[in-house]
C-alpha cells in the first residue's frame, strides 16, 4: 500500500482536514508585540496552513507531471516532520494560552496564575520547533533541486 501512496495525496488530505476543522474553531490567538495586540482567529491559521499544504501538493504533482518526480523518501520525511512540528506548535500554543491571561499588565498581583518561568519554557520550545520546521522546509527545496537535476525518472 505504501508504494501506491503519493505525497500529494497526503498533503491534500491534511489540507482538507484543516479546512474542515476550521469550521469548528471559534477561538482566537492573542499575540503581544511591544505595545500592540494582534488578535487572530484560529480558523484563519487553519486556512493558511491548508493553503500551504495544498501548495506542497501542487509542487509534488507538478514535478510528477513533468516527468521529474520528487524523491519519495524525502517527501515523506518532509511531510511527517512538518505535521509533527505543526501539531507540537498547536499543543504548545494551547498550553501557553492557559497559563496567564493576555490582557494583564502585571501578573505578580494575581495569585491564581502559573509563574512566567513556565511560559518561558513554552516559548523556548516554540522557537525550537519553529527552527526545526523551517529547516524541514529546506528538505522540500533540496528534493525539488534533486528531482530537477537528476536524469532518473521513475522515483515514485
Amino acid at each position: 500500500m505504501i508504494r501506491k501512496l503519493q505525497p500529494e495525496l497526503l498533503y491534500s488530505t491534511i489540507s482538507v482536514l484543516l479546512i474542515i476543522s476550521s469550521f469548528f474553531s471559534s477561538e482566537t490567538l492573542d499575540i503581544a508585540v511591544h505595545d500592540m495586540y494582534f488578535v487572530i482567529a484560529v480558523w484563519q491559521l487553519f486556512l493558511g496552513l491548508a493553503f500551504i499544504f495544498l501548495m506542497f501538493a501542487g509542487i509534488s504533482w507538478l514535478c510528477r507531471k513533468i516527468n521529474k518526480p520528487l524523491v519519495k523518501r524525502l517527501s515523506f520525511v518532509h511531510f511527517f516532520v512538518t505535521v509533527i512540528v505543526i501539531a507540537t506548535l498547536v499543543v504548545l500554543i494551547i498550553l501557553s494560552s492557559t497559563t496567564e491571561p493576555a490582557r494583564y499588565y502585571d501578573y505578580s498581583v494575581y495569585d491564581g496564575f502559573l509563574p512566567t518561568s513556565d511560559l518561558l519554557d513554552y516559548n523556548t520550545w516554540m522557537v525550537i520547533m519553529i527552527i526545526i520546521g523551517l529547516l524541514t522546509q529546506l528538505l522540500l527545496f533540496l528534493n525539488i533541486v534533486i528531482s530537477l537535476t537528476s536524469q532518473r525518472k521513475n522515483r515514485i
